[in-house]
């Protein structure tokens, strides 16, 4: 799927990422292949056509559950105006 000029700079906009003149052309090489890669997903190709490194799975750790510190403790190094029922109060992150 090539992408054209208009698409990206659409995608560009829709992301609020800004490129200079001399990248665009790098990073729409680069979308162009990260789409290749889809659509063999969507064609069930994916197994002929990805490189082997893309396809390894890493081995994830065991999750083992352990005590956490209780909430008074973390919370009686705060101010109070930054307590609020037994949680961190946090300022407004949207408007």
């Amino acid at each position: 799927m090539a992408v054209t000029r208009e698409e990206f700079d659409h995608l560009a906009k829709l992301a609020h990422l800004e490129f200079a003149e001399d990248e665009i052309q790098g990073f729409m090489a680069e979308f162009d292949e990260m789409m290749g890669f889809v659509d063999m997903i969507k064609t069930g190709e994916a197994e002929k056509g990805i490189p082997g490194e893309y396809l390894q799975i890493s081995s994830l750790r065991e999750d083992n559950v352990m005590p956490s510190l209780p909430a008074e403790k973390i919370l009686s190094g705060l101010p109070e105006n930054e307590k609020a029922n037994g949680y961190f109060r946090v300022g407004q992150v949207v408007k």
